[in-house]
């Protein structure tokens, strides 16, 4: 894709597919109320639509992709604060988006991820930290009102009451505490 003909993209990247052919990413959407963010044809066999090269995005994942420099200069690197598991690659196209750039997929070019992105649910500390990363991200980009309003108690009956419950249905008692522990700090912790 021609950046003439695209100069308002500032991220490009490709399809992503799992090891299994079918599709890991087409980029994704982002419900900022509740800072949801939703990976685009995740687990469907591809299909590239007819003609279609540019697919408009909310988000890329951060395995690969092409940066302008001037938009990499202006928004900076990924925040640190999201290492290690996650949602730096969300924060990071929620900070180019609020530049006034766009993001795309390219849909005729596409990788292989060689390993497998639900790893969260391997350990404590791993469901610990992608949990407490979701709740960062929320608070940086959200107002106090949508936050409080819209972002907790989504969070609290998906993310906690919910995953709780698979928890126990699978009798995981030992990452219960870290689900607790992360929806005490969203409620209770200063940013």
């Amino acid at each position: 894709a021609s950046t003439k003909k695209y100069p308002d993209v500032a991220l490009l990247a490709p399809k992503i597919y799992q090891n299994n052919g079918l599709l890991l990413s087409r980029g994704g959407r982002y419900f900022g109320c509740i800072a949801q963010p939703i990976l685009t044809g995740l687990g469907k066999k591809d299909s590239v639509p007819p003609g279609g090269e540019m697919k408009f995005i909310d988000f890329a994942t951060g395995a690969i992709g092409l940066i302008k420099s001037a938009a990499a200069v202006e928004v900076g690197l990924f925040d640190t604060q999201f290492d290690p598991y996650g949602f730096e690659d969300i924060d990071w196209s929620l900070r180019i988006r609020k530049a006034g750039f766009k993001i795309a997929i390219n849909e005729k070019v596409a990788i292989t991820h060689l390993s497998d992105y639900s790893f969260h649910l391997e350990n404590p500390a791993r469901l610990y930290e992608i949990t407490r990363k979701r709740v960062l991200l929320a608070r940086k980009h959200l107002s106090l009102s949508s936050y409080y309003l819209a972002f907790l108690p989504y969070f609290f009956l998906r993310r906690c009451l919910l995953v709780i419950l698979k928890l126990v249905l699978q009798r995981r008692w030992g990452l219960i505490p870290m689900v607790m522990r992360v929806g005490r700090e969203a409620l209770f912790k200063d940013n």
